[in-house]
C-alpha cells in the first residue's frame, strides 16, 4: 500500500489510492443559492420643469442672532485670574511647565492679593531656587514656614479659646 501511495501518478484518481477514499462518493461542485433580491429598475424622471422668466426675489434685512463670537465686549468673560487662588494655579501650572519667570510674577500678584496664602510663597521660592535665586528662594521659604505657623496657632487658639499662651 505504501508503495502505492508514494509512486502515485498525477494522473490517477487517488480514490484508487486510498481504500477509505474508495468507498466515499465524489464530492460534486457547491451550489450556490442566492439570497440577493433582485435590483429595482430605476424609476423614471418626472419631466423638466419649464422655466419662464426670472421671479423677483425680495431681499430681507439680515437677521441678527446672537453667538458666542459676536457678544459685546462688556460681556465676555476675561480669562485673566482675578483673584489670588487662580493666580496660584495659573503660576503653578507655568511652574510645571518650566516657565519659572512668569510663574514668578503670577506667584507675586497672588501674593500681593492676599499676602497670607504661603502656597504661593513656597511656590514662588521653588521657581527662584530653580532660576538660581537661592537668597530669594530661601526668605519666600521663611515666609511660608511663618504664614504656616500663624495660621495653626491662630486654629488652635479658636478651637480652645480658654487655653492661654
Amino acid at each position: 500500500m505504501w508503495d502505492r501511495l508514494f509512486s502515485k501518478k498525477k494522473d490517477e484518481d487517488p480514490r484508487k489510492l486510498n481504500p477509505i477514499v474508495q468507498k466515499s462518493p465524489m464530492p460534486s461542485a457547491p451550489s450556490r443559492v442566492s439570497t440577493a433580491k433582485p435590483v429595482p429598475k430605476p424609476a423614471e424622471l418626472p419631466p423638466p420643469m419649464k422655466v419662464s422668466s426670472p421671479a423677483k426675489v425680495e431681499e430681507k434685512p439680515p437677521v441678527e442672532r446672537e453667538t458666542k463670537s459676536r457678544k459685546k465686549p462688556e460681556e465676555t468673560k476675561s480669562r485673566r485670574p482675578t483673584d489670588a487662588e487662580s493666580f496660584l494655579k495659573r503660576g503653578l501650572t507655568r511652574q510645571a511647565h518650566r516657565e519659572h519667570d512668569s510663574a514668578i510674577e503670577d506667584f507675586t500678584k497672588a501674593i500681593e492679593l492676599d499676602g497670607n496664602l504661603a502656597k504661593a510663597y513656597a511656590a514662588r521660592g521653588v521657581s527662584k531656587e530653580a532660576k538660581g535665586d537661592g537668597d530669594g528662594a530661601k526668605s519666600d521659604y521663611s515666609k511660608s514656614i511663618q504664614i504656616e505657623i500663624m495660621s495653626e496657632i491662630n486654629r488652635q487658639m479658636r478651637e480652645n479659646p480658654d487655653v492661654e499662651m
